[in-house]
């Protein structure tokens, strides 16, 4: 019974994703809006946004992040090398482009693309000898194609497929494929750290993910940008809140990598801040611990949580559960939001990782990742 239990709240968990926002556009001849996200420009050139697309990955099984396999170079037996980071917990807005253009559904009633072989998260990244970078690009190629089969380069799985197509005039209209793609996604998450050397910066805590297919973009560069809160939507059992806000025009960094554990790269500007030492996995216990974000005011504030379920290893996106208990935060938020991703977890004046995953039944309980494990993901990235 105890086990049926815990499958069910694992199977309830659902992935605190930035609030990702996708400019999707169909190259088919659906309904308009089918299959689309819905920004609503702002004045000033600001972007205020809908969330109709964000990811929500289900958890596998019931089991912790303590059981699973880790590799055995990802002992977790590392003390940071006396590494310093500023702490985050302001949020950060970042706009990105996909490296190709991602298909995320299908035109209802059939499509050609789908029945050649194209599945949601294919990632199209060539027509013929053509590399296809934008939406524009794939949609001059079909229009462009009167009706000659194409073959499509398809990333799926780190592996490139020729599919062969014949694009169709669906209701006498333009050659299309009968599929919605999109080349760009935008929205906002919370800065983890700041390396006060170099202004590298880690965030989110897991990756970006399209919001359709449940898959991590693959990244061509993404911008890094200011935002403006202007509420927040209060979670409760069954329905996770959120942070509401705009981007800022302009930016002030650039992304380098979207990984398993976080987004990564350079900020222009290093904040202020006191760097804190980076606590080895082994380091961290359970029990109190605080964590950092910005929810009102554009002012960071420092709220209480309890850590449990801790996992002896780095080198897994859900190493420990967090469960809020500050009265204030609790009052503001309900408890974990989207949005959070990323906040900047505390303990005994180390910086020992950041808030993931919250859980839908109950979203004052969610999960972690070792800051050990963002690191080693940032080092990989070359962030």
């Amino acid at each position: 019974m105890k086990n049926k239990r815990g499958w069910r709240i694992a199977a309830g968990l659902l992935a605190l994703l930035l609030l990702t926002v996708a400019l999707t556009v169909g190259v088919s001849a659906a309904e308009p809006g089918e299959g689309t996200s819905e920004p609503c420009v702002a004045a000033r050139g600001e972007i205020r946004f809908r969330i109709p697309g964000i990811l929500f990955p289900k958890i596998d099984g019931g089991e912790a992040c303590g059981r699973e396999e880790i590799p055995a170079d990802n002992s977790g037996e590392r003390d940071g090398g006396g590494r310093k980071l500023i702490p985050g917990g302001g949020v950060f807005g970042i706009r990105i482009a996909c490296d190709g253009v991602l298909v995320v559904g299908a035109r209802e009633g059939g499509s050609v693309g789908f029945d050649a072989g194209l599945r949601p998260g294919d990632l199209i990244v060539a027509v013929g000898d053509k590399k296809i970078g934008t939406v524009r690009d794939l949609t001059d190629a079909v229009t462009g194609s009167e009706g000659r089969p194409l073959t499509l380069s398809v990333l799926r799985d780190e592996k490139t497929l020729p599919i062969t197509v014949t694009p169709v005039c669906y209701d006498g209209g333009t050659p299309q494929l009968g599929i919605f793609v999109r080349d760009n996604a935008a929205g906002i998450g919370t800065v983890t750290f700041v390396d006060p050397e170099t202004g590298a910066f880690g965030g989110l805590g897991h990756a970006i993910g399209d919001g359709k297919t449940g898959k991590p973009i693959r990244l061509k560069h993404g911008t890094v940008t200011g935002v403006i809160l202007d509420g927040i939507e209060r979670g409760k059992a069954g329905e996770p809140g959120e942070l509401k806000g705009m981007l800022r025009p302009g930016g002030i960094g650039t992304v380098v990598s979207n990984t398993e554990y976080g987004v990564f790269g350079r900020l222009s500007e290093i904040p202020a801040g006191d760097p804190l030492p980076v606590a080895s996995p082994d380091e961290v216990r359970e029990g109190r611990a605080t964590v950092l974000c910005t929810l009102k005011n554009g002012a960071r504030g420092e709220y209480e949580v309890e850590l449990g379920d801790l996992s002896a290893r780095s080198g897994c996106a859900r190493c420990f559960s967090v469960k809020v208990t500050d009265p204030a935060l609790l009052a503001l938020t309900g408890g974990i939001v989207r949005g959070m991703s990323g906040s900047p977890i505390l303990q005994d004046g180390r910086l020992v990782g950041a808030v993931t995953h919250v859980m839908v039944g109950d979203p004052t309980k969610g999960y972690g990742v070792y800051l050990d494990s963002m690191l080693r993901a940032m080092e990989s990235g070359r962030a």
